[in-house]
């Protein structure tokens, strides 16, 4: 079952982490900016949930939390990769992307 208050809080955390604002997420997305005070007493529509997560870049799983239930290492490991990808500098990001071009050529 899904709380709709922890996926409030799940919301807030993510867009903290990559410095969205939820007003102006909101706004983008064309959504009430009371969903998160809403979400207290009632889920919002698998649309709307859908939206956020497209917005915060991030698979709908991990809204809800079912990545959290389904921990396995290859989760972390991927979790893992994905922070260290998202911290590279432009020109990292250009080497790693031109080492990965040459092994799909392989």
């Amino acid at each position: 079952m899904y709380i709709s208050q922890e996926i409030a809080e799940r919301i807030k955390t993510i867009a903290a982490k990559k410095n969205v604002k939820l007003g102006e997420m909101f706004a983008d997305i064309g959504i009430s900016t009371n969903t998160l005070h809403n979400m207290k007493t009632s889920m919002p529509k698998a649309d709307t949930l859908a939206l956020i997560a497209d917005y915060l870049e991030i698979p709908l799983d991990t809204l809800m939390g079912r990545t959290e239930k389904n921990n396995a290492p290859e989760n972390d490991l991927r979790s893992a990769i994905i922070d260290k990808i998202n911290q590279l500098t432009d020109s990292q990001l250009d080497r790693l992307l031109g080492y990965l071009e040459a092994l799909v050529e392989e």
